[in-house]
Order: structure tokens, then sequence, then C-alpha cells
């Protein structure tokens, strides 16, 4: 229906949105952190789900950006294609970093 450029573009947007609606619920959920905790089975389950949509959100945000490379609109750049050369190494510094903000992140609540 669309042209592979323009849903690339549809995409971007979407991910644009999606970051600012997990800002807000990135804020909501830290405010309320206190009252979650209360009771083990919701703190569980609120958690369960806020992992979920970071992981979603970096799903989308990773296609996005793969679709960018693909379709060749970093045409000059350098290293535009590194993500797709070395999925793997990417993929684990990716994770270590996101695993490394949580436990900052973590730590700040615990010790404020």
């Amino acid at each position: 229906m669309f042209g592979e450029k323009v849903r690339t573009v549809f995409l971007g947007l979407a991910f644009l949105i999606f970051l600012l609606l997990s800002y807000v619920e990135n804020t909501i959920f830290f405010q309320s952190l206190n009252i979650i905790l209360d009771n083990q089975l919701v703190a569980i389950a609120v958690l369960f789900i806020h992992n979920l949509l970071v992981i979603s959100l970096i799903f989308l945000g990773m296609t996005f950006y793969v679709n960018l490379v693909v379709l060749n609109f970093f045409k000059r750049e350098k290293y535009g294609n590194i993500v797709l050369e070395h999925p793997k190494t990417f993929a684990l510094v990716f994770t270590v970093m996101i695993v490394f903000l949580s436990i900052l992140r973590g730590g700040t609540l615990v010790y404020g």
C-alpha cells in the first residue's frame, strides 16, 4: 500500500510518539513506586508490564533504524551499517548499557 520510505517515516513517527508516551509512563511509574511496592503481586505485575514496554520500544526503535539503513537514508554515513554488520556485538553492548543504567536507576531509588 505504502512505499518503503513512507512506511519508514511512519515507523519513525510511531517511535517518537511511543517514546513520549514511555516518558510519561516512566515518570508515573517512578512516582508511584512506593504505593506499588506495598503489594508484592501488584509490584511483580507492574514491573513485568514496565519491562515489556521497554523491550517493545527497543524493538520498535531498532526496526526503525534498520529500515533507515537498508533504504539508504544514510548514504554518506561512514559507520551506518555497523549494526547490520556486527549485530551480536551491538546487542551485547546495548544489553550491558541497559542493565547498567537500570542498576544505577535502582540504586538511586533505594539509596536516595
